[in-house]
């Protein structure tokens, strides 16, 4: 009987057992109570207390520069997708109420296993691609890739504008499509991304996977505060919030004061009148067009000089972007030109003033030094200038520009004396999609190309014959 009771008693201690082991394996092992000190910022796991099903945190976001705080933001809890090439999907969503930047979060773990990967997403309200988005951005992008200087991993997220994980030149021209409004929007990047303030996420950059967080590191979080910092797509120096830049210096932007004449052209040589340390200008000019119309605007001032302007008929305005890697702009040396047709009798000054994008934004400025010294440039204009319009004497010189309005492509040809020329257009395959000829006069030329030679984006290779010369080029069609 005694043996009988004590096999008894071990069938059920066994049972109780398997039973436990089921419901804990049914569950699955959680960690919800977790022991941490701070490492550089980082919360460091270091052993786990308890298990539970609910892990519950406060999340904050903020602004990664400052870590001023955003209120109103839209914040996304997402995993990390199920296959390469898929978005996250989103967990929950919290919509901070006005003026306020913290939330309460209540996590079911027993949904996911341990293997789980989490990371964020958001947004702000009243927020749009173009603001903070300007050439002190196009400057810390520039001088990466000219490999003068790094950046910093969430300059490298803001820069990151065709969400490739890395940046590259195409980012580049993505964003000084933003910045000259030839665009609204990036296409490929989200208005804001939201990353945990985790440096051990993302050390370094170039950034080759999303920042994800583990179980483990969202648990050690439980009862605590997570920082969700945000990046805006553009703005890669962080000012989006700043409207007011410190001014070091300024300097004037001259234009020929002269009388135009109704139905005649004119070519205005654009100079600063002081030596300039920057290495990116950004030009904002309100063109009257009751009274002119830009014809043309193009740039002569070395090989190494970029020069891109975007002009809107509809509204008269002219904005532009020159840079260059020597961050030295000489006085007197013409910055670009721009040839404008009267439609009454009027002065430049009547003709042509600044604009600002927004408010307590500069009209016009110049960065330098470590693309954080901003030059205002005021407008000022004089009777006469020691200046010569572009025109090289002795040999031909080709120049590739978008036309006004930004909708076609011309050629600037200066050819020494009258003569014949034949040009030729070819798309990336090498396949002829164009081809004229025409009498070019001594002095300067236009040749515009058709916009429906242009059939697909991408890079396109011109030939021009001048006699026994041939000048040949590349146009990008975007």
């Amino acid at each position: 009987m005694k043996k009988i009771y004590l096999s008894f008693v071990g069938l059920v201690f066994w049972a109780l057992c398997v039973l436990f082991v089921s419901r804990v394996y049914a569950k699955g092992t959680r960690i919800a109570s977790v022991s941490w000190l701070p490492a550089n910022g980082d919360k460091t796991l270091l052993a786990d207390v308890a298990a539970t099903d609910t892990l519950r945190f406060t999340l904050c976001s903020a602004f990664w520069r400052d870590t001023t705080p955003l209120p109103g933001a839209e914040l996304l809890l997402m995993s990390a997708p199920a296959a390469l090439g898929h978005p996250p999907k989103v967990l929950q969503v919290f919509s901070m109420p006005a003026g306020q930047h913290c939330t309460p979060v209540v996590l079911p773990l027993a949904d996911y296993p341990n293997d789980s990967l989490f990371t964020f997403g958001g947004t702000l309200p009243g927020q749009n691609y173009r603001q903070g988005a300007d050439a002190a951005d196009l400057c810390v992008v520039a001088r990466y890739l000219w490999g003068l200087a790094p950046l910093h991993v969430y300059q490298g997220l803001a820069a990151d504008v065709n969400s490739t994980h890395s940046v590259v030149a195409s980012d580049f021209s993505q964003l000084l499509q933003l910045v000259l409004a030839q665009t609204d929007t990036l296409a490929q990047a989200p208005l804001w991304r939201f990353y945990p303030a985790l440096s051990s996420v993302f050390p370094n950059y170039p950034v080759n996977s999303y920042p994800y967080l583990t179980l483990t590191q969202l648990a050690a979080y439980e009862g605590d505060t997570l920082w969700a910092l945000g990046t805006k797509s553009g703005d890669v120096n962080g000012d989006f919030h700043r409207p007011h830049p410190t001014v070091v210096g300024v300097s004037a932007l001259v234009l020929p004061q002269k009388q135009l004449s109704a139905g005649q052209s004119d070519t205005l040589a654009v100079v600063l009148s002081d030596p300039l340390s920057a290495y990116y200008v950004q030009i904002g000019l309100q063109l009257d067009t009751t009274l002119i119309a830009l014809e043309d605007c193009w740039a002569d001032y070395g090989s190494s000089v970029l020069w891109s302007y975007h002009y809107r008929t509809d509204e008269g305005r002219l904005r532009g972007i020159l840079g260059q890697p020597e961050a030295i702009l000489p006085a007197n040396a013409p910055l670009f030109y721009m040839r404008i047709r009267a439609k009454k009798d009027a002065q430049v000054e009547d003709a042509i003033q600044p604009f600002a994008e927004g408010p307590g934004r500069l009209p016009m400025f110049a960065v330098g030094h470590d693309c954080s010294a901003f030059y205002a440039l005021k407008l000022d204009f004089k009777k006469t200038t020691s200046t010569p319009i572009w025109a090289p004497s002795g040999a031909e010189r080709v120049a590739f520009a978008y036309s006004a309005d930004g909708n076609g492509v011309l050629l600037h040809i200066h050819a020494p004396v009258e003569q014949p020329a034949r040009l030729l257009l070819l798309d990336g395959s090498g396949r002829l999609v164009y081809e004229g000829q025409r009498a070019l006069a001594g002095g300067y030329n236009r040749w515009d190309l058709p916009t429906e030679v242009f059939r697909s984006k991408g890079l396109y290779v011109w030939q021009l014959t001048l006699g026994e010369r041939v000048l040949s080029g590349k146009a990008l069609w975007r």
